[in-house]
């Protein structure tokens, strides 16, 4: 890596970035040892300890030598306090770079960290060979996902990952810059155990009879996210797109309150059994969680997920047996099955959304 300068000024907001130097080791573990329980939630690091620190420090000034990541202190101009810290991380492709920041409890709410990625989106789309810049974050750090979000790149997609912090959901949003040049054939191989990559839609996949397998898929919508939770919502629109729902009876008045319910016909045809689905949770605007009944057959429980803005979203859909003992069984033959299903759902969704939006 070339051409990131070793120090850069973020005036608006009274701080610099520079390289990391042999001595913040002693100034890293205050702002650390600070800011423990304000990290712990989605920073794997948060209780390292000095040794850890010093350590990571010592290969971050390395780093800058060999030519890989490129790691920034976040300073405070005026008082020189270590306000944080945020990188440029070689590790999502030949001609990505992936941008990283933190700060400590105390410098939040300022600005600094919007200015920091700012500031390193643009060195980064100055080095020679890097045409795509990328911040990844899970879906429960809203914090960290608002940065992007009001630097204006593109939520391209969201992706399984490894729950490596208490407070993560393991599912990664992967924001991209310049929103126009996303490709996803430089995308980054899917996750080790056997895990696919949807071509439709760009989402990693689990594989089937994983510990952590389910069925899951997601899905791009040109549609601003509380529109699409409107539509999967309302149980009325789902004979129109999700597949084996034949007819909805009736919907409860307390409808999508927790514990309220719609009646149904689930299967196709002669082979349609009646009988109910159950709100377990829903937030606002973003999930809701149901039990979904049509015994003796169907017990699941489904999840639907948007992430996203006024002009573009994710929708994820993961469907696991409600009951644990039986879906050990049958999942690695059921799983593949279920996918696929869900998958042609959510593109008939996708068609019923545009629809609906050229609808005068």
């Amino acid at each position: 890596m070339t051409a990131v300068p070793e120090e850069i000024a973020l005036p608006d907001v009274g701080a610099r970035l520079r390289r990391h130097r042999v001595d913040d080791v002693d100034a890293l573990l205050d702002a650390v040892e600070e800011s423990r329980d304000h990290l712990r939630p989605h920073m794997p690091w948060a209780d390292e300890s000095r040794a850890e620190l010093a350590a990571f420090v010592a290969e971050a000034v390395q780093q800058w030598a060999t030519g890989r990541d490129r790691n920034f202190v976040i300073e405070d101009v005026a008082s020189g306090e270590l306000l944080g810290g945020c990188g440029l991380h070689a590790r999502v492709g030949a001609d990505g770079l992936e941008i990283g920041y933190w700060l400590r409890a105390g410098a939040t709410g300022r600005g600094r960290v919007t200015a920091a990625a700012r500031a390193l989106t643009e060195a980064a789309l100055a080095v020679d060979g890097v045409s795509r810049v990328e911040i990844h974050c899970d879906e429960a750090n809203v914090a960290s996902a608002a940065v992007p979000r009001r630097l204006g790149y593109r939520l391209d997609r969201i992706e399984r990952d490894v729950v490596s912090a208490p407070g993560d959901l393991g599912r990664s949003m992967i924001w991209v810059w310049p929103t126009d040049t996303v490709n996803r054939s430089r995308l980054p191989a899917p996750p080790e155990g056997g895990a696919t990559r949807d071509a439709d839609t760009g989402c990693s996949l689990p594989a089937p009879g994983t510990a952590r397998s389910m069925a899951y898929v997601c899905r791009e919508f040109d549609a601003s996210a509380a529109d699409l939770f409107r539509v999967v919502t309302d149980p009325e629109t789902y004979p129109h797109w999700l597949i084996g729902t034949e007819e909805i009876r009736d919907v409860d008045d307390s409808w999508p309150a927790v514990g309220s319910r719609f009646r149904h016909r689930v299967g196709i045809g002669p082979l349609a059994l009646p009988d109910h689905s159950e709100v377990l949770a829903i937030e606002d605007g973003e999930l809701l969680r149901l039990r979904v009944m049509a015994r003796p057959f169907i017990a699941a429980v489904v999840t639907f997920h948007v992430v996203g803005d006024d002009g573009r979203c994710v929708l994820t859909m993961e469907e696991e047996p409600a009951r644990r003992i039986i879906g050990n069984v049958v999942r690695p033959v059921l799983d593949p099955v279920i996918h696929l299903r869900n998958h042609r759902s959510l593109r008939r969704l996708d068609e019923l959304v545009g629809a609906r939006q050229a609808t005068p």
